[in-house]
C-alpha cells in the first residue's frame, strides 16, 4: 500500500514479487488484491505489525505438505506496551491466516470474518507460544488512539451504508456490553495496567466514537449549517453596531 519505508527494497532484495495498491485507512482492500494475486498451492496472510517464530513457519510446511486442511487458524500473541497480553479478548485471538486458494473469501470491509467455502476443511493450531503470530500494533498510546479513530469512523461509515441509526439507549448498552465484557468477564484486567489500557481503548473508547461518528453522519451538514450560522449573527451583530 505504497510504503514509504524500506519495505520494497527488503522483499525484493529476498527474491519476493511485490505489487502495489493504493493506500487505504484499513487492511482488507488490500488483502482481497493480495489474495487474489497468489500463485502458490498455499496463502499465508501476515500484517506489517506481525512476525512469524521459526517454530510456526516449519508447523506450516509441514501442513502444506499434507492434505487433511484447507484453512488454518492460528494462534495470536498480541503485544501492547511490551506486555503479551493473555485476557481480555486477546488469547489465543485465533485467525485463519493460512489456506488453500479458493478455501476462504475475504470482504473489504473493516474487520470483516472471512467466510469459508463450500466443504472447506478447517484446524486450529494449539493454543502455544511456539505457534502463535506474533502481533505488535503499536509503539506509543498515540499510534494505538490515532488507529482507533481511524478504525472508529471507518466502521461508522460502514454502520450509516447499511441503514444503521444511532440511538442513546443502544450506544450505551453496546458500550458497556463491549467493556464490562473484556475488562470483568473476560478478565483484562489480569493483564495489569496494560491490559486495562487496552480495555479502554477498544471496549470502550472505540466503540463510543464509533457511536459518536454515526450521529454525526446522521446529522449531515446540519451541525455544520448551525456554526456557520453563529458566525453570520454575529458579523450581523458587527454591522449593526459599525453603522
Amino acid at each position: 500500500m505504497e510504503s514509504d519505508d524500506r519495505t520494497v527494497e527488503i522483499a525484493r532484495s529476498f527474491g519476493a514479487r511485490v505489487l502495489s495498491h493504493p493506500r487505504e485507512a484499513w487492511v482488507e482492500p488490500a488483502r482481497q488484491f493480495g489474495i487474489a494475486q497468489c500463485q502458490g498451492n498455499w496463502i499465508l496472510i501476515v500484517d506489517a505489525d506481525e512476525m512469524l517464530p521459526p517454530s510456526l513457519a516449519r508447523k506450516l510446511q509441514e501442513i502444506s505438505r499434507g492434505d487433511d486442511a484447507d484453512i488454518v487458524w492460528l494462534p495470536r500473541r498480541n503485544i501492547w506496551f511490551g506486555k503479551w497480553l493473555r485476557h481480555g479478548v486477546t488469547w489465543p485471538d485465533p485467525y485463519p491466516r493460512f489456506f488453500r486458494p479458493g478455501a476462504q473469501t475475504i470482504d473489504h470491509r473493516l474487520h470483516s470474518k472471512p467466510v469459508p467455502a463450500a466443504g472447506a476443511r478447517s484446524v486450529r493450531l494449539p493454543a502455544e507460544e511456539r505457534y502463535a503470530l506474533v502481533h505488535v500494533p503499536g509503539e506509543t498510546l498515540a499510534d494505538a488512539a490515532a488507529k482507533t479513530w481511524r478504525y472508529a469512523a471507518i466502521g461508522a461509515a460502514d454502520l450509516h451504508k447499511d441503514g444503521g441509526r444511532f440511538g442513546w439507549l443502544s450506544a450505551l448498552r453496546s458500550v458497556a456490553r463491549e467493556f464490562v465484557g473484556r475488562l470483568v468477564v473476560r478478565q483484562a484486567f489480569r493483564d495489569g495496567r496494560e491490559g486495562v489500557v487496552v480495555a479502554l481503548m477498544d471496549g470502550l473508547i472505540y466503540p463510543v466514537l464509533t457511536w459518536l461518528r454515526l450521529w454525526e453522519l446522521e446529522s449531515g451538514d446540519k451541525h455544520r449549517a448551525a456554526n456557520e450560522g453563529v458566525r453570520e449573527a454575529l458579523l450581523q451583530e458587527w454591522n449593526r453596531a459599525s453603522r
